[in-house]
C-alpha cells in the first residue's frame, strides 16, 4: 500500500488548520481528514484533538453506530473549544473487497482516481449545493459543520474502487483551490493519497506543519 500526504498552508492563513489521522490493519484502512476554520482560539489543536479522537475511538468497534460515536466524541469538545469549527471527513474501507464508507460534515471530500480524472465520491455542504443560483462568492459557505454548541448530523456514502485506482482524502483547499496571480492558495491544501494494493507500505510526508498522525 502506498500512501502520501502533502499539506501546505495556505496564503491567507496565519497556521495551516489541516490535521489527518490513519490507521491499516486486519485488511482494513481508517482515516479522519480534518479542516479547522481560520477563527477562535485554537482551531489547529481542534483539527488534531478531533482527527485523533475519532480515528482511536471508531477503530474500537465498540459504538452501536457511527452517529452514537460522534455524539459521544462531541460531548468532549466543551469546554475547550467553544469557539472553533471545523469540516471533517472519516473513511474506512474494506481492502479485500474495494468497499468502503464515508462518514463527513463539511466539505472535505473523497475522490477516486483513475491516472485520468477524478471521480469525487461526496458532495461537500456548501450553500451553492443548496442554491445552484448563487454565485462564485458563495461557494465556501458552508451548511454543516462541526462546532462544540452543536451536534450536527454527519451524510454517510458507501463506495467502491477499481485494481490500480488511487484514493484521495482532501480538503477544499486542494479540490477547490483559490490562487492569487502569482499562483499562491489562499486557503490550506492537504491532500492523503492512498492506492490500495498488496504491496508493501510506502509512507511520504510532505507538509509544513506536524499534522500528521499514524496510529499503531
Amino acid at each position: 500500500m502506498y500512501i502520501s500526504w502533502k499539506s501546505q498552508k495556505g496564503s491567507s492563513r496565519k497556521n495551516n488548520n489541516d490535521y489527518v489521522a490513519i490507521r491499516a490493519n486486519n485488511g482494513h484502512f481508517s482515516a479522519v481528514i480534518v479542516d479547522a476554520l481560520d477563527k477562535g482560539k485554537a482551531p489547529s489543536c481542534l483539527a488534531e484533538y478531533w482527527a485523533k479522537t475519532l480515528l482511536k475511538s471508531y477503530i474500537k468497534q465498540e459504538h452501536e453506530s457511527v452517529v452514537s460515536l460522534l455524539k459521544d466524541i462531541h460531548r468532549t469538545l466543551i469546554p475547550d473549544y467553544l469557539t472553533e469549527s471545523a469540516s471533517y471527513t472519516l473513511i474506512d474501507i474494506d481492502l479485500k473487497d474495494r468497499s468502503g464508507e464515508v462518514i463527513y460534515v463539511g466539505d472535505c471530500r473523497l475522490g477516486i482516481s483513475n491516472h485520468c480524472d477524478i471521480n469525487w465520491v461526496n458532495e461537500p455542504h456548501i450553500i451553492v449545493n443548496t442554491f445552484p443560483r448563487l454565485d462564485d462568492s458563495y461557494a465556501s459557505f458552508l451548511t454543516r459543520v462541526l462546532k462544540a454548541r452543536r451536534f450536527t448530523l454527519p451524510d454517510q456514502v458507501n463506495f467502491s474502487w477499481q485494481d490500480g485506482e488511487v484514493l484521495l482524502l482532501c480538503t477544499d483547499g486542494y479540490w477547490r483551490p483559490h490562487s492569487d496571480n502569482q499562483g499562491l492558495n489562499h486557503d490550506d491544501a492537504s491532500t492523503l493519497k492512498v492506492r490500495p494494493d498488496d504491496s508493501d507500505l510506502t509512507l511520504t510526508v510532505d507538509s509544513d506543519c506536524d499534522n500528521f498522525f499514524i496510529a499503531q
